[in-house]
């Protein structure tokens, strides 16, 4: 973990070039000393997060520690940043690759002969930021977050979760595909047959997800990511 202190030896040049001339462009731009010292801060961090390597997984508690700051305090500051400064570093947020990170997912409502569409996973989302835009993804699908008692384990529906990764045209097509695989007798396409024949109600219920996932990557261009989840479905079958 890198000390606050130790910043000016374990940042290369040409990063501590960029923080500075990104800290002075905008702190300076109304005239000296005029940025408040909460602003100032918040730009700071925002310069921070940029310099630090690996800082899109580093929790509250790791950046409490570097910082010394409470973790609460973190969660504050790095919305706040988000909102105030984000615009200078990265205009759109790398959604996906959050996910990426994830380790531990809880997965409910997979049972034999149950519907996929029943299957809900619940992780946790620390970051303030991500929580904030994944809420809004739900929104522009019609759907919510369903938050657990601590606010930063949130529950959603697996297919909900696919929806939110997927372009526009994709996500059309997973709609479709939910419409189709609930007619009996629609049996001309691969992932319908899946989802009603016997044999695929027969799986178990670690198969029958990694089918489901296969099934969904296809539409939503997302592989990398479900290869990723089937490494932790896969773990959790094997518990």
């Amino acid at each position: 973990m890198i000390k606050l202190e130790d910043l000016n030896t374990t940042l290369p040049d040409s990063t501590k070039i960029d923080f500075f001339d990104v800290f002075w462009k905008v702190w300076s731009v109304n005239g000296f000393g005029t940025m408040t010292k909460k602003d100032t801060e918040l730009l700071i961090f925002s310069c921070l997060q940029e310099a630090f390597p690996d800082s899109d997984v580093m929790t509250n508690y790791e950046w409490a520690q570097t910082l010394r700051l409470t973790p609460a305090k973190i969660k504050t500051m790095r919305l706040d940043a988000h909102l105030k400064f984000g615009h200078l570093f990265k205009d759109e947020q790398d959604f996906s690759s959050h996910f990426l990170n994830i380790q531990n997912v809880d997965l409910k409502g997979i049972k034999t002969g149950s519907e996929i569409i029943d299957v809900t996973v619940s992780f946790v989302v620390e970051d303030p930021v991500i929580q904030m835009e994944l809420e809004q993804k739900l929104k522009d699908i019609g759907t919510y977050l369903d938050f657990h008692r601590n606010r930063e384990v949130v529950k959603i529906r697996l297919i909900d979760f696919f929806r939110i990764m997927a372009e526009e045209d994709e996500r059309l097509l997973i709609n479709k595909w939910l419409e189709t695989k609930s007619v009996e007798e629609v049996k001309a396409k691969e992932i319908a047959t899946r989802v009603k024949a016997k044999e695929y109600s027969q799986k178990s219920e670690l198969d029958k997800l990694m089918d489901f996932a296969d099934d969904l990557s296809a539409f939503c261009q997302t592989t990398k990511l479900t290869e990723h989840l089937k490494k932790i479905f896969k773990s959790q079958g094997e518990r």
